[in-house]
């Protein structure tokens, strides 16, 4: 887990500089060394953030199944907020697959969560992203 969480924020500080593919590379690095059994938070962080990656690289069907298998694993935990990234990264390639009528809704949607529950990235990414589809 502890090399996963490092390769995943190696490829967060590499897409910001440009290293696109390397960035990638990190991100994938990342969801093979964190086990698909027993589901965890883990699991389903890192694949949302190669979602998110792969969102960024207009590898659009991509990063929307990233998103679904990590959505998938949130949805086998309690914490609802496992998903939350994948989801709104799944909404807005939704919206850029030619889907705005699902993809819309669940930003939409997105913006109610409960303040109490969220940190600062979760309650603005979906309005940057809903912003960005419409």
């Amino acid at each position: 887990m502890r090399a996963a969480t490092h390769y995943e924020r190696l490829g967060t500080y590499l897409l910001p500089t440009g290293e696109l593919d390397a960035g990638l590379v990190a991100f994938r690095r990342a969801v093979a060394l964190v086990p698909a059994h027993p589901p965890s938070p883990e699991r389903a962080a890192v694949l949302a953030a190669l979602g998110n990656a792969l969102l960024l690289a207009w590898r659009h069907a991509e990063a929307r199944s990233s998103c679904e298998d990590a959505i998938a694993v949130a949805s086998q935990l309690d914490d609802d907020r496992a998903g939350w990234r994948a989801a709104d990264v799944l909404a807005i390639c939704l919206c850029y697959l030619g889907h705005p009528e699902q993809g819309l809704p669940m930003l939409v949607a997105a913006t109610n969560r409960a303040p109490d529950r969220t940190g600062v990235a979760d309650r603005l990414r979906p309005y940057v992203l809903l912003s960005d589809a419409l």
